[in-house]
């Protein structure tokens, strides 16, 4: 770990994820401005391509920890430490490749073909940045909350952020990727009747939040935080000075336009105030309210 601990006044890493929609490309945005160094190959979201081209693979099994650790291991090398890869990387990269080359990283077969050939090779020849421009690194991938006990085991310094948004507007959300490529894994299966479709997706983020919420405090303790997308819109300064805390940096570094603009409220906050509430069960809108949102419909 010498060589993260050189080239990071934090050696890190930070993660962040949660449900696809949560609003976890605004956190990832933060941290980068705060001075975190998050990857070159990112999407829009700001998601880390390499994370999804390594661990988003809905049809493999996740408990295999030594495939995910030797990813993990990649992902740091290629990120942080530096230094050639192993055999046994080159054999997961490349092995991963063919097979999401083949067929895709989702439910939909997102990644197939070019994108991932071109994605591997960019990781293979990737060198980190150079000492002293960042003050720490780290990964945002919404999924990555499913793999928390991997990046646990991985990573002793790591520092895990769960984005948690409003579930009743989560349930009413266009992206319901993670119920398709997850909710088995969950006992939450996605329903052939789209009518059926907000009710599976509540259901899918209690058990994924329940879930994540038990394994990152029993993990990490005070490294792992919950920050809620609807706070942060709401009250920008005690949430951004919550978030530098945990970061460890001074929170003056968020007194900037551009931040301003980030977290700003969005019309889709509140959607489901128009949508009404019964396509959910009273266990499921207690569930929501276990967790300090409010049910005003």
């Amino acid at each position: 770990m010498s060589g993260v601990a050189g080239r990071f006044a934090q050696p890190g890493p930070v993660v962040i994820g949660g449900l696809g929609g949560s609003g976890t490309r605004v956190y990832a945005a933060l941290a980068q401005h705060a001075g975190f160094y998050l990857g070159e190959q990112l999407n829009v979201s700001l998601d880390n391509l390499w994370v999804t081209l390594l661990l988003k693979r809905q049809y493999r099994t996740l408990d295999r920890a030594q495939r995910a650790g030797t990813a993990l291991g990649l992902l740091e090398k290629k990120l942080a430490r530096g230094g050639w890869m192993s055999p046994r990387e080159h054999a997961l990269l490349w092995g991963t490749a063919q097979h999401v080359a083949r067929r895709g990283h989702d439910h939909r077969g997102g990644g197939r073909g070019s994108w991932t050939w071109d994605k591997a090779l960019r990781l293979a020849r990737a060198r980190p940045p150079q000492p002293g421009v960042y003050r720490g690194w780290g990964f945002k991938e919404p999924n990555t909350h499913v793999f928390l006990e991997h990046l646990a085991a991985r990573f002793e310094g790591l520092r895990y952020l769960y984005v948690l948004r409003h579930g009743l507007d989560m349930a009413w959300s266009d992206n319901v990727a993670q119920l398709h490529n997850w909710g088995a894994h969950y006992g939450v299966a996605p329903p052939d009747d789209e009518e059926a479709l907000p009710s599976a997706q509540l259901e899918f983020w209690l058990r994924a939040t329940d879930r994540a919420m038990a394994t990152g405090k029993r993990l990490l303790g005070d490294r792992f935080l919950v920050l809620r997308y609807d706070e942060l819109t709401a009250s920008p300064a005690s949430q951004l000075s919550v978030l530098a805390d945990w970061l460890g940096v001074d929170a003056s570094c968020f007194d900037a336009p551009e931040v301003a603009a980030w977290v700003q409220p969005t019309d889709s906050q509140g959607r489901y105030r128009e949508r009404g509430a019964a396509a959910f069960s009273a266990a499921q809108l207690d569930g929501v309210r276990g967790l300090g949102f409010e049910v005003a419909v």
